[in-house]
């Protein structure tokens, strides 16, 4: 029996607008990311033996200013795409480019079903109702 790949995850950014308790990323973190161009590259060289399910995440994925150009290069090589977000950063006009470039999900970490609980392990007050905007803007 053959293996298939059928998820790959891939930490876009260690950058973070937030500072939870559990994770080692923050915005203090060196940027040690790949470059657009190498980004496109690794694309390239994925998609001709393998048709995965790609989860974009991070840090923060959203805080890449070449993001949108990455889903799309995914995409247009039929990948899957899936972002996974704390969905601090989302708004109507980052949904609406959520949608045009491909993203099939997002995934958004929810934590706690209690605000307060929430944003003391976000690092952040105010990151619980951001999050739950977020998910008001994807629908």
């Amino acid at each position: 029996m053959k293996a298939e790949l059928r998820l790959l995850a891939w930490e876009l950014t260690q950058r973070c607008n937030l500072k939870c308790k559990h994770c080692r990323m923050d915005d203090q973190m060196e940027d040690k990311e790949l470059s657009l161009e190498e980004s496109l590259s690794l694309i390239d060289h994925l998609s001709p033996w393998a048709n995965p399910t790609l989860i974009l995440s991070g840090g923060e994925p959203l805080l890449r200013e070449d993001l949108f150009e990455i889903i799309e290069h995914a995409t247009s090589k039929n990948l899957r795409v899936v972002l996974a977000t704390n969905g601090t950063l989302l708004n109507s006009e980052v949904a609406k480019k959520l949608k045009k470039s491909g993203v099939r999900r997002v995934s958004i970490s929810l934590d706690f079903a209690q605000e307060e609980k929430q944003d003391e392990f976000r690092g952040e007050k105010g990151a619980f109702g951001k999050a739950l905007e977020g998910i008001n803007y994807l629908k």
